[in-house]
C-alpha cells in the first residue's frame, strides 16, 4: 500500500487535483464556497456585550466565551458600543461648566 507523503516544497491541490498556482485568479481556500458565513451580531447583543464587560470588568476572552463569538469581535464592540453610549448620553449628563462654576468665589 503506497502512501502520498507532501514534503515542504509541494503546493497544496485544489479542486480536481488542480493546484493552487494553476489558478492566478484564486487562491486555495478563498473560493465561495469555502467561506464560512458570518453570523450578524444583532444591536441588542451588541449592547449586551458592551455591558456585561463595562459590569464586571471580565476578560475579552471570558465575555466572547460567554456569547460565543470571536475575541476579535468583544474587542470591536466594546470600544464601538461604549463610544455610541458616551455621543448620546454626554450633552445630557455632563453638561458643560458654566462661568459661575469655573470662577473661584473668595
Amino acid at each position: 500500500m503506497e502512501e502520498d507523503v507532501v514534503e515542504a516544497g509541494d503546493e497544496a491541490e485544489g479542486v480536481a487535483g488542480e493546484k493552487a498556482g494553476d489558478r492566478p485568479e484564486e487562491v486555495a481556500g478563498d473560493r465561495p464556497e469555502d467561506v464560512a458565513e458570518a453570523r450578524s451580531i444583532s444591536a441588542s447583543e451588541r449592547l449586551s456585550i458592551c455591558l456585561r464587560y463595562l459590569a464586571t470588568g471580565d476578560s475579552y476572552r471570558t465575555i466572547a466565551n460567554s456569547f460565543r463569538v470571536g475575541i476579535s469581535t468583544v474587542s470591536s464592540i466594546v470600544p464601538d458600543v461604549a463610544t455610541a453610549i458616551w455621543d448620546s448620553l454626554v450633552e445630557e449628563f455632563m453638561a458643560v461648566p458654566s462661568q459661575h462654576i469655573l470662577t473661584p468665589s473668595a
